[in-house]
């Protein structure tokens, strides 16, 4: 299992480092401090407060952060919808 992880987190840093250029460096290092930290084991679930307070940064752009990586297939939306919206990897056994 180890390897799959070492493999999708690369994966994952491959994206990033194609989709952004040196302008949106911040954000590159935000969303690879998140994803590092699901990778290791991540304790709850992820929501964007979660992600706000983790990046210092504000809730819209943590919002913007997850959806970006929501809409490169990185993350996904849990079930629950609506105030309790929570994030996690994509499932790798599909």
């Amino acid at each position: 299992m180890v390897g799959v992880f070492t493999s999708l987190r690369q994966n994952v840093d491959d994206q990033l480092r194609r989709r952004h250029g040196p302008v949106h460096a911040l954000g590159l290092e935000r969303q690879r401090l998140v994803l590092n930290r699901l990778f290791d084991g991540f304790e709850g679930k992820l929501t964007s407060s979660k992600w706000a307070k983790l990046t210092k940064v504000s809730q819209a752009t943590a919002a913007r952060d997850i959806d970006e990586l929501v809409g490169h297939g990185i993350l996904k939306k849990d079930a629950a919808g609506g105030r309790s919206t929570s994030y996690s990897l994509i499932d790798l056994k599909t």
